[in-house]
């Protein structure tokens, strides 16, 4: 990777903090939002999908999915501490066969990365200074439905955000979280073909799932499924 932002990211997600989340994720399984993100992207239909999953940490939108009969899966990552503990993680789930990993940004990963059922972004776009990019990246690989988490367009959350910048600026880290206008995100996917089946929130973050020619039954889908 050639940003300094991307290379701060490896400081930011080491292996105390994959390690941290891997065991989180064992005793208490999928938090609110990734399991909202999950839901929304299994209202498609799971058996047989592949899955491009995008900043995917341990791989816990993955994981879920495996359980549901998808068939492969992309996990790529910026973190190669995280890509190391979520091997191990796949490992234990029986699933890392399935599992093609890719460390990089995507964006520059994304013209070798083919064309994907399903693309996950959980809590990735807050992690990328220049969402335009990313998302027209991902939107490109995504065949079926785009989820995605992130931040609320809120003032609110931006002092938080500035508070924890102020922190990465002292570590002499130029790794930097961002809340980025919902009109960037919304213009960018449906510039890119996508249009929006559901939205929610829960607590700070929005929850959004984008399809392809989404239909009436599409939308009832991921209503029901994705809410709480």
């Amino acid at each position: 990777m050639t940003c300094p932002h991307c290379r701060g990211a490896q400081k930011v997600f080491g292996r105390r903090v994959a390690r941290m989340e891997s065991g989180r994720y064992r005793r208490k399984g999928l938090r609110g939002t990734t399991r909202a993100l999950v839901e929304g992207l299994a209202g498609a239909g799971t058996p047989g999908r592949t899955l491009l999953d995008v900043g995917a940490g341990i791989g816990m939108v993955q994981l879920a999915l495996f359980e549901r009969g998808l068939a492969r899966a992309t996990h790529v990552d910026a973190s190669t501490d995280y890509l190391d503990v979520a091997r191990r993680v796949a490992s234990d789930a029986g699933v890392e066969d399935r599992i093609a990993y890719r460390f990089g940004d995507v964006v520059e990963l994304a013209p070798d990365l083919r064309v994907h059922d399903l693309v996950s972004l959980d809590r990735v776009v807050c992690c990328y200074p220049f969402p335009d990019r990313l998302l027209s990246a991902t939107a490109s690989r995504a065949g079926v439905r785009l989820g995605l988490v992130w931040p609320l367009d809120r003032w609110w959350v931006r002092i938080g955000t500035r508070v924890v910048n102020a922190w990465l600026w002292i570590r002499r880290n130029p790794f930097r979280v961002f809340v980025h206008p919902d009109a960037v995100v919304d213009g960018t996917l449906r510039s890119a073909g996508l249009e929006r089946l559901h939205h929610a929130r829960q607590g700070i973050w929005q929850v959004a799932i984008w399809g392809r020619g989404g239909s009436e039954e599409d939308h009832t889908a991921v209503d029901t499924a994705v809410v709480g």
